[in-house]
């Protein structure tokens, strides 16, 4: 992976003076992904310390079982269909 400095060292129009539109939308882009991959990081985590305690099956609002074809499509779902509508 580049380096900030590695990049404002070479000789390309991506300086940090001069940014294009369309390479300011590719840093947002990156930015939203980057925020998207940590919250489901956190997600996981939160999973993780579920099946530690034994609740991983279990929504975090009513208790009732979330549901195993819930669970399949997203893994670290803390809460069941009819608490997450």
């Amino acid at each position: 992976m580049l380096q900030l400095c590695e990049l404002s060292a070479r000789s390309s129009p991506l300086t940090f003076g001069s940014v294009s539109a369309e390479d300011r939308s590719a840093d947002v882009t990156i930015v939203d992904v980057a925020a998207s991959v940590e919250a489901d990081l956190v997600g996981v985590e939160r999973a993780m310390a579920r099946l530690d305690d034994g609740t991983y099956e279990l929504c975090e609002v009513c208790g009732r079982a979330i549901g195993e074809d819930r669970l399949s499509a997203v893994p670290y779902e803390p809460r069941c269909a009819i608490c997450a509508s």
